[in-house]
């Protein structure tokens, strides 16, 4: 878990499957891009928070504390 600043919660980050864009190009290309998608999923795309999208690199485990 970790503290999304945009959104001020708690959240479990996830990477997420353009589904429409998958589909898209494996019907154009008969399946031939996947070679490239599934290691750019797995190597480079980042995890995001599922309310807003912001990347999840930078997100802080804890939230800032109260004053």
């Amino acid at each position: 878990m970790k503290y999304c600043p945009n959104c001020r919660q708690m959240i479990e980050p996830r990477k997420h499957v353009n589904w429409f864009v998958l589909l898209l190009l494996c019907f154009i290309t008969g399946g031939g891009w996947l070679i490239f998608y599934v290691p750019y999923y797995f190597l480079f795309k980042d995890a995001a928070c599922p309310m807003c999208g912001a990347n999840a690199d930078d997100f802080p485990r804890n939230p800032p504390s109260e004053m």
